[in-house]
């Protein structure tokens, strides 16, 4: 189940044009970039480290209760989400991070097929 997912089928209304990830240690750091009526503006969702195995969400100024997952596996259901309803509008998504973090990432998703929605 999504944990973000009250703020993602808000931005499924919205065409997000780029998805930035900032990959920590401790936490994961989704940007992104939307095209509103408005203009383009930033969302930030970040998913935290808490504890030895749970998780937080923030989105905005709101912070989740504590969940019970490892915050990778958090953060690849809600991008899951994400990807499977913006495929044709989301056109640049990039990934930052130190090639240790990567390497724990990679471990951590092996087998979920995380980016596979977009291609």
């Amino acid at each position: 189940m999504p944990y973000a997912q009250e703020h993602l089928v808000d931005l499924q209304r919205i065409e997000i044009v780029r998805a930035r990830i900032k990959l920590h240690d401790d936490n994961i750091e989704m940007v992104l970039r939307l095209n509103s009526p408005v203009g383009e503006i930033d969302r930030i969702i970040s998913y935290l480290k808490f504890g030895s195995l749970d998780t937080t969400v923030k989105h905005g100024n709101e912070e989740s209760p504590p969940i019970e997952l490892n915050f990778v596996d958090v953060f690849v259901e809600d991008f899951k989400l994400l990807s499977k309803y913006q495929k044709s509008y989301l056109t640049n998504c990039d990934v930052r991070c130190s090639p240790k973090t990567l390497e724990i990432f990679a471990k951590t998703c092996e087998g979920k097929m995380v980016f596979e929605p977009m291609i």
